[in-house]
């Protein structure tokens, strides 16, 4: 009946949602990595300008 059909329908969106979080999830660790290298670099990039001119001096 009914209530089979709305059980069904929930097992369905459990099993499409699992695999939705879990990219969510992944793609937010993938941000803050990014976010990580993004000031890795930049600070190498301060470094650099600061060994270049002390060089100059």
């Amino acid at each position: 009946g009914k209530k089979d059909e709305i059980d069904a329908l929930h097992e369905d969106i459990e099993k499409n949602c699992k695999p939705v979080e879990s990219l969510v999830i992944k793609i937010r660790l993938l941000r803050v990595q990014l976010d990580d290298r993004e000031k890795v670099e930049l600070n190498l990039k301060e470094k650099e300008k600061e060994l270049v001119g002390n060089i100059v001096q």
